[in-house]
């Protein structure tokens, strides 16, 4: 994010600082944060990479429970919102035992949240993170 930062002339906010500041200052005892995302921004590394220099681990699903995730995302991409609620709420059940925390990472999971039943940990939607980030930016001097 720093590379990016250094070649443009705008501000720049990001999705990844903004859940890590919701983070630090919602769920100061999390230390172990689930990742709920696409197999792109998992094999990227990009909440690794800012996570991981300030002391958290990130925890991925297993490549099966992942496959699974995707399939949710698909789903959800193709219109078919409630249809796949049941499997993410066994990829949620899958990692909840490991992490103390979820993040859920892109667009499509935050859709499903309502129907899926309460979880027994937070789940962070990385995109109400940001809006919120952006917000305090555009009310700020």
């Amino acid at each position: 994010m720093d590379d990016i930062r250094k070649n443009i002339n705008v501000p720049f906010i990001s999705i990844v600082e903004s859940v890590l500041k919701d983070i630090k200052k919602n769920q100061r005892d999390a230390k172990r944060i689930g990742l709920l995302a696409t197999e792109g921004t998992i094999a990227g590394k990009v909440y690794h990479s800012v996570f991981e220099k300030e002391g958290y681990t990130i925890v991925v699903p297993k490549v099966s429970v992942q496959k699974k995730l995707m399939d949710v995302i698909y789903s959800v991409k193709a219109g078919r919102v409630k249809e796949k609620a049941n499997l993410l709420q066994e990829c949620i059940d899958n990692l909840s035992n490991e992490v103390d925390i979820l993040i859920a990472a892109c667009t499509e999971i935050p859709i499903l949240i309502p129907y899926i039943k309460k979880s027994s940990i937070p789940i962070i939607d990385a995109t109400f993170s940001l809006a919120k980030s952006v917000v305090e930016f555009a009310l700020s001097d």
